[in-house]
């Protein structure tokens, strides 16, 4: 009896350990397959993950790559103008020391008598210098004076007397042949000049070189051998 309760008792350790094992086991196999189940998402990421590699790299494949710019043409450099070649310029007529400008109003010639109280105002709007010269009806030469171009000059003490206005424009004033040596011109005003004086009253007279919109004084061109002597 005693040998049959051991026996039992020794049944009852066997199944318990037995029982033990079993859930040892069957633990041991629960964590194998949770493992197993990490183990296969672990691998489907990886797979997942190869297969999003493979479509990036199809992605970056299908993309055409970038085509380089084309390298900017070299502009070409421009040739530089040919130098002019300079034109020799003409050779300036050589000049006298005796050419000079006067001022406006300088007296050329004067053989007013004393006592006269006529004036004439004269106003050179052209580009040139000019002489004007006062003559008698001899075409004497009574006096003559320098008026530069841009400027108005007033003669004044003229006699009483009838006279002829003659004048002169150029450049290069030779105050030794009393004339221009450059691109002068002789004129003379067609129309004479009568200067009276009364115990009231003078004579004023003006006139200008260069053409006006309504003046009514007319000009003639004069050859210069017959221009007055103001010598």
């Amino acid at each position: 009896m005693r040998w049959r309760c051991l026996l039992i008792a020794s049944l009852v350790l066997l199944v318990l350990l037995a029982g033990c094992q079993s859930s040892v086991k069957m633990e041991s196999f629960v964590r194998t397959e949770a493992a197993g189940v990490f183990t296969t998402q672990t691998a489907e990421a990886a797979l997942r993950t190869q297969a999003a590699g493979e479509v990036l790299a199809t992605q970056i494949a299908a993309q055409p790559s970038a085509t380089p710019a084309p390298s900017a043409t070299p502009v070409p450099s421009a040739t530089p103008a040919p130098t002019a070649t300079p034109i020799p310029s003409a050779t300036s007529p050589s000049l006298p020391d005796s050419v000079y400008r006067p001022e406006t109003g300088e007296i050329i010639l004067d053989r007013r008598p004393a006592g006269g109280s006529g004036e004439l105002e004269v106003e050179n709007g052209g580009n040139v210098d000019g002489l004007v010269v006062v003559v008698d009806l001899s075409d004497i030469a009574l006096t003559a004076f320098y008026i530069r171009y841009g400027s108005t000059y007033t003669l004044n003490g003229i006699p009483d007397g009838v006279y002829r206005i003659y004048f002169s424009t150029g450049e290069a004033w030779d105050g030794l042949a009393k004339a221009f040596s450059i691109s002068y011109s002789y004129e003379r005003f067609d129309d004479l000049l009568d200067f009276a004086t009364t115990a009231s009253q003078y004579t004023i007279w003006t006139l200008t070189l260069q053409p006006v919109v309504g003046g009514d004084a007319q000009t003639s061109s004069v050859d210069p051998a017959d221009f007055p002597e103001i010598k």
